[in-house]
């Protein structure tokens, strides 16, 4: 268990007083049965992963970019988010969310920015409070929100363009999804290096962990025949692929999926820039076990062209995965693999 659901057990009797409370985004490993005996809570998560768990421990949870409600919340829990816009969007939707009498409670561990937490806080809310700290957790308590205008999370979707494509693509960003705002670099070797490949006229695609949409609609626009899928385990993600989707006038299967759980059939083609990171730790076990039954998920000769940091080692993994891997580019940051069924 990790150190943020200890703390939140830690903290059940606070967390469970007063009027029926709405969550955003509880962990994923937090023992649900144990904690809400009561029924007192209702679950919202942006992450699909951390969403099966919890259902998977007695938790109603509903999948999406942000909750809609009738009327005022009266209470709010928001679990600490790595990004920091993705935590100023929370707090602006929580702002509007919230009943003039209600509170809102903001936990999240130290390392991860939850000090820092609190003048974000006072930017939504008149008045804020430490409650406790421990576990190297921090636990807040604001009320009066600042909130007077409905908030509508479309707002928050901002344009660049990829200018790798003539007319350049226009991709789609929301607060939290990887690489906002710009081509990351990973990908950006990625994308030059699969311009470099050959590929048959109306492919079956798969681009795992797809974040803005990227990759997927760069192939589209090389092979607008491909039968594309776009897989991520982020709400905020998918809505940001499916912008980007609208804004190309191109089609795909767009999934919420854990990895390959999720995902039907074989292709000729997985592309992906995998996720390395869960909150603010690096966890090359995540990108393993994306990856570790791909094999099953290839036509014969087929082909998973994927971009990782060298630091990782990932050319040694998937080599004992599979014999058929070899490295196609790399800087001194990054490597291209392919893994050939």
């Amino acid at each position: 268990m990790s150190p943020l659901s200890q703390f939140f057990l830690r903290q059940r009797a606070e967390l469970q007083r007063g009027p029926a409370t709405l969550w955003l985004n509880p962990p994923g490993d937090l023992p649900w049965r144990e904690f809400d005996h009561s029924g007192s809570f209702l679950a919202f998560s942006q992450d699909h992963v951390s969403a099966s768990a919890l259902r998977d421990t007695g938790a109603a949870v509903d999948f999406g970019v942000l909750p809609q409600a009738a009327s005022p919340w009266q209470r709010l829990v928001i679990t600490l988010p790595r990004e920091k816009q993705r935590l100023d969007m929370l707090l602006r939707w929580a702002a509007t969310a919230l009943g003039e009498d209600g509170e809102c409670l903001l936990a999240g561990e130290i390392r991860a920015g939850a000090k820092s937490a609190a003048k974000r806080l006072q930017q939504h809310f008149v008045h804020s409070r430490k409650i406790d700290n421990a576990r190297h957790c921090v636990l807040y308590s604001a009320h009066s929100p600042r909130g007077d205008q409905e908030f509508c999370w479309q707002q928050q979707l901002q344009y660049w363009p990829l200018d790798l494509l003539t007319p350049p693509l226009q991709v789609a960003s929301l607060p939290g999804v990887f690489a906002q705002g710009a081509l990351d670099a990973g990908s950006q070797l990625l994308l030059e290096t699969l311009a470099q490949q050959s590929f048959i006229e109306r492919p079956r695609v798969l681009d795992l962990g797809c974040g803005s949409g990227v990759l997927g609609c760069w192939f589209l626009r090389h092979r607008p025949a491909a039968e594309m899928v776009m897989t991520d385990s982020s709400a905020l993600a998918l809505a940001a692929t499916r912008a980007t989707l609208k804004a190309a006038r191109q089609h795909a299967q767009v999934l919420a999926s854990d990895g390959l759980r999720d995902v039907q059939g074989r292709f000729d083609l997985i592309i992906s820039n995998p996720p390395f990171h869960v909150g603010h730790q690096e966890q090359k076990q995540l990108s393993q076990r994306l990856f570790a039954p791909l094999r099953d998920f290839l036509k014969p000769g087929g082909r998973c062209i994927m971009v990782a940091n060298r630091h990782l080692n990932y050319h040694r993994w998937l080599e004992q995965l599979s014999g058929h891997v070899h490295v196609l580019a790399q800087t001194s940051r990054f490597q291209v693999f392919c893994l050939s069924a």
